[in-house]
């Protein structure tokens, strides 16, 4: 991935930022975001800082970017605020989601709960001094800044530091941005920008809510069967790996292994109909699916279930018999598939 996908994972929320994030769904995307984007300073009783919450109803203009030629465009999707039903705020703490239509092409981002900083992480969002130089272009609307170390945790706030000074200005309009780690097949989502820590930092720091605050509203009884896991689409079913699994070539001899391709895509359909899931997978053998990995994010890779769909279909072969994942454990005593994320040069 380049620094220039994180655009496409960003949005304009209202007078905020946000981030585009697929779950384990396709009947809806996710918007990550600040909740008090969604409050409006409204002096009441002589307090000036008073903030009231949007209204039902309210419309919340959101723009995404695509890029399609290599021209950057936007586009305006109205949001109609409805509690409970498109916007699940956090009780305590400043983060939200928004339940939007699906939008195709957006599921190479994933969730990480690990909060070591590197040169490889970045806010991103729209800035009001961007916004107010680029007047309804709103791709131009758009910057990062890249972190340099974290500093601190407070409550449900993690402290970094910006790589270069920044002023309020310069940060004003970020609020629901994600911050990001590049990799090179996707994108990674620590946390959601809330707050500069100072109207102007020399520290040049900023605070962010950690990803892992999204699971909490995600886990309100209230919220119960109305959104689902911030997990990739495919991790429900095999069924979305089927067309990728056993996808092999032998160039011009190609027709001399068609026939064992078929064959083996056919006998992946007794797994795919299964009670095997990747969710399972995951949820059930955890780190030790990996090797010598910490960054357990990338137990949502899906190179590793699309192995594990061929793993599974040459075992039920070679077994004469269609597991299921009862036996997920007797069979990993004594055959292992372990995963390690690495190139071959």
């Amino acid at each position: 991935m380049e620094v220039d996908d994180l655009k496409l994972y960003s949005v304009i929320v209202g007078n905020g930022s946000g981030v585009l994030f697929q779950p384990m769904n396709f009947k809806y995307t996710y918007i990550l975001t600040a909740k008090h984007n969604f409050f409006d300073k409204t002096p009441v009783d002589g307090k000036p800082d008073y903030y009231k919450e949007k209204a039902d109803s309210t419309i919340v203009n959101i723009y995404h970017l695509f890029l399609e030629k290599g021209v950057w465009s936007s586009q305006l999707y109205n949001f109609v605020l409805k509690k409970g039903e498109n916007y699940f705020p956090h009780k305590t703490t400043d983060i939200a989601i928004l339940k939007i239509n699906f939008i195709k092409g957006f599921d190479k981002i994933f969730v990480l709960n690990d909060y070591t900083i590197n040169n490889d992480f970045y806010l991103c969002g729209f800035p009001d001094n961007k916004r107010d130089a680029n007047y309804d272009n709103y791709p131009n609307q758009y910057t990062n800044h890249k972190i340099s170390n974290k500093t601190s945790s407070i409550n449900n706030l993690v402290e970094v530091r910006l790589n270069q000074p920044k002023t309020q200005s310069d940060i004003n309009g970020m609020s629901g941005g994600g911050i990001f780690n590049l990799n090179e097949n996707s994108i990674s989502i620590i946390g959601i920008q809330s707050q500069m820590t100072k109207a102007i930092s020399p520290q040049n720091e900023i605070d962010f809510v950690p990803i892992k605050h999204l699971d909490e509203i995600l886990n309100y009884p209230e919220n119960a069967d109305k959104l689902t896991p911030l997990l990739p689409p495919y991790m429900a079913s095999f069924e979305f790996l089927k067309d990728k699994a056993f996808d092999i070539s032998a160039g011009i001899d190609d027709d001399d292994i068609s026939f064992t391709r078929l064959f083996l895509k056919n006998k992946s359909l007794e797994v795919i109909w299964s009670n095997i899931t990747p969710i399972y997978i995951k949820d059930y053998f955890k780190e030790r699916l990996m090797l010598n990995e910490k960054n357990l994010s990338k137990l949502c890779n899906e190179i590793i279930y699309i192995t594990w769909l061929e793993f599974l279909t040459i075992i039920n072969i070679a077994k004469t018999k269609i597991h299921n994942r009862e036996e997920l454990e007797e069979l990993f005593s004594f055959i292992r598939l372990i995963y390690k994320d690495t190139t071959i040069e």
